[in-house]
């Protein structure tokens, strides 16, 4: 008997068999149905592309508004001291000899003068040479615009602004 019985069938000692077989064809039939064509993959890949380039986009658009929102406080002190161009200076100059028997003092934003006390500003630095109207503070780096009231000695790394005695620094502590 164990010869002659046809394949698939439930008999008690292939009953697991049967089940299997049965299981593997379902599943053939049911891949063979899916259109795995050349036509179906691009359309797969097509929609997979325009996923990735709109969360790129996206991305693109957040890192652009994040970085513009992180200069805006830089722009604003540089149109606010181009405005008073004029007077930034000498308004320097009168505040290093009213403190000159202190080379390195802080003096907080409100006793400053109009043309000096620009929009967002923690705190000023006096030095010999220049004041630092430091704009943005964390413990590692210190950012803001040097108002240069003597010649400026060469090895300052600032970048140039429009104004010629006015440069943008970034100090970092960590920086070699």
């Amino acid at each position: 008997m164990a010869g002659n019985e046809p394949m698939g069938q439930a008999f008690p000692c292939n009953g697991r068999r049967y089940v299997r077989e049965t299981v593997r064809c379902r599943f053939r039939k049911r891949l063979a149905a899916i259109p795995f064509g050349d036509a179906y993959m691009l359309k797969k890949l097509r929609k997979l592309m325009i996923r990735c380039g709109v969360i790129l986009l996206g991305l693109v658009v957040l890192f652009l508004c994040w970085s513009y929102q992180l200069e805006l406080p830089f722009r604003e002190a540089e149109a606010h001291l181009a405005k008073h161009e004029h007077v930034v200076q000498t308004q320097a100059r009168a505040l290093i000899d009213s403190c000159q028997g202190d080379s390195t003092r802080s003096i907080d934003s409100a006793d400053l003068p109009a043309s000096l006390a620009v929009p967002h500003l923690r705190f000023v630095q006096v030095r010999e040479t220049h004041l630092n109207l430091v704009i943005s503070t964390n413990p590692d780096a210190t950012s803001g615009f040097r108002v240069w009231v003597s010649p400026r000695p060469d090895d300052h790394e600032d970048r140039s602004t429009s104004i010629p005695f006015v440069e943008r620094f970034h100090y970092s502590s960590d920086a070699p």
